[in-house]
């Protein structure tokens, strides 16, 4: 039971670690967008944390009949020769 207490601390401090870096790096990543645009252009950053969210098989990607399709069946979009996951009928207009 030690070891597994052991591997889930090491765990949540790799994850706090990694966070902290992606944190810090922001201001700097910004201020170089801005300088390759300009600064007059306003800037803005989003971010979709989506933990335990639908992967991409099940979203925009779906591979139906292959070996890593899952259940998702795939539709056609108005553009020729793309198709996103039939949960998104609305996406396919």
């Amino acid at each position: 039971m030690n070891k597994f207490k052991t591997e889930t601390n090491r765990r949540h401090f790799l994850q706090l670690a990694s966070g902290l870096g992606v944190s810090l790096m922001l201001p700097d990543m910004r201020a170089k967008a801005a300088e390759q645009r300009g600064a007059k252009r306003a800037t803005s950053f989003i971010t979709l944390w989506m933990a335990g969210g639908p992967s991409q098989l099940e979203t925009w990607d779906p591979h139906p009949g292959s070996k890593i399709g899952g259940p998702t069946k795939a539709i056609k979009t108005t553009l020729p020769g793309l198709q996103i996951a039939e949960h998104l009928p609305l996406m396919a207009q």
